[in-house]
């Protein structure tokens, strides 16, 4: 359990000066800078986004203990430039494999191969690996076999879920997905 001082810091934030002045005051545990959104739906950081300003935010959140992952679509290029950030870890943006499951199971397949691929290319590079965004207590089946997954990020499926069974069980249910 985090304590008050090491509340989760996870930001949309793109590279301001608060955030980094803001993680050595509060000490958070994992950070997630990065992450450029469109209307309709967050994206990972794009690889071609300029690593000047972004390394040295990253190398001061790192100084300051906290555990850096930038949010990444699952693409080769996209990783290797996490990798380059000075990051800790990745989280893959896996809304397009929710779409793509609920298609069926085979289009899950499908789309699943390039998170594998992504994930396997990130620990190589000595990246930690996360994944987040629309993840379900059906398509975590398959998702949880992703190779060298640390963590996922489960927040709406996980309330909306709570809304008819109660959060206790909603979060023992997510658990046992995850086993």
């Amino acid at each position: 359990m985090l304590t008050r001082r090491q509340t989760l810091l996870a930001s949309a934030m793109f590279a301001g000066v608060a955030l980094p002045a803001t993680a050595q005051q509060r000490r958070p545990a994992p950070a997630k800078p990065g992450g450029r959104g469109k209307k309709e739906a967050p994206t990972g950081s794009p690889a071609d986004t300029p690593l000047g300003p972004l390394s040295g935010i990253i190398g001061r959140m790192k100084d300051a203990g906290v555990r850096v992952s930038m949010f990444v679509d699952p693409e080769e290029a996209a990783v290797r430039w996490a990798a380059r950030t000075g990051a800790d870890r990745i989280e893959l943006y896996t809304e397009p494999f929710a779409r793509a499951y609920e298609q069926g199971e085979a289009a899950g397949e499908r789309a699943f191969a390039g998170y594998v691929s992504a994930a396997t290319t990130a620990h190589a590079l000595g990246l930690g690996i996360n994944a987040g965004h629309d993840l379900d207590l059906e398509n975590l089946r398959l998702f949880k076999t992703l190779p060298h997954l640390d963590e996922v990020s489960i927040g709406h499926a996980l309330v909306s879920h709570a809304l008819w069974v109660g959060l206790d069980r909603s979060v023992r249910d997510y658990l046992q997905a995850l086993l």
